[in-house]
């Protein structure tokens, strides 16, 4: 292929990659027609719609290849929450858990119902995670609601998701918003939601409360607040009662198993 096509295709090759690794982020939509229009040669230039259907094709094979690819381990300075690390510590005790409350350690997903990566980690990934370390009493597991802004259909199941908790069946809410294909509107939230709820006018009544409060939460931390930039990340440390201590692994955007047991692995040998 000449020059052109072959730097406009290693491109899109090189965004989808991106899109795979960093996971969901709120980015103006003008914006990504004025950054798509000037990176394509004149010849070549494109609407950006039809760019858009090219990546999700890219990013498909990725994520297809990416159980066949070895994961290089990071380094630990890639790995480390950002800023004063050692001065951190996570309160977890509000989040909804999964696991042993013996387990020493712990991991918090940052998710949103609406971002097709979150959705992607917990088809993929979170099966396996659940069998090899929650099961087996290693990980705690945590899950803190993060819709990004505009994802207004994100907010709606976060706060079904808050409300579910509150009645005792958040997983198996989680688990029925994370099959759906994807989030058409709030009646499927709720009808799905209600499907798992024993007085669902209580919960109508919570969700009614909840609805609109998700692009205030915060993480409850020391050391400043954990800066997140899409979803979904992933912090991985020591648990000490109901607080995640640091060091703090990070890791973000779609991860294979290999990856979080690396980061598991460097925990445990730790306390050996």
């Amino acid at each position: 292929m000449s020059g052109k096509t072959g730097g406009c295709f290693r491109g899109l090759i090189i965004a989808g990659a991106w899109l795979l690794l960093t996971g969901c982020r709120h980015v103006p939509v003008p914006e990504v027609a004025e950054t798509v229009h000037q990176g394509m040669p004149g010849s070549l230039s494109m609407p950006a719609s039809d760019v858009a259907v090219q990546l999700e094709a890219i990013v498909a094979r990725l994520e297809a290849l990416e159980h066949r690819l070895p994961v290089a381990p990071a380094s630990p300075a890639e790995n480390l929450w950002p800023g004063s690390v050692r001065g951190r510590e996570i309160e977890v005790s509000d989040l909804p858990a999964l696991g042993s409350v013996a387990a020493r350690l712990g991991i918090i997903e940052v998710t949103d119902y609406q971002c097709p990566y979150c959705r992607a980690h917990y088809r993929e990934t979170f099966g396996d995670l659940r069998q090899r370390f929650i099961e087996t009493g290693i990980v705690r597991y945590h899950i803190f609601h993060y819709p990004l802004p505009g994802h207004l259909l994100g907010q709606v199941a976060a706060a079904a998701g808050t409300c579910a908790a509150e009645e005792g069946v958040f997983w198996p809410v989680h688990q029925a918003l994370f099959e759906l294909d994807q989030l058409l509107d709030a009646d499927q939230i709720v009808a799905v939601t209600n499907a798992q709820i024993a007085e669902p006018s209580d919960f109508n009544a919570c969700l009614n409360e909840s609805q609109g409060k998700f692009q205030e939460y915060r993480l409850s931390s020391t050391g400043g607040q954990p800066e997140i930039r899409g979803t979904p990340p992933f912090f991985i440390g020591r648990l000490r009662g109901d607080t995640l201590v640091a060091p703090i692994i990070t890791l973000s955007g779609v991860q294979s198993v290999a990856a979080f047991q690396h980061a598991i692995d460097r925990f445990q040998r730790a306390v050996e």
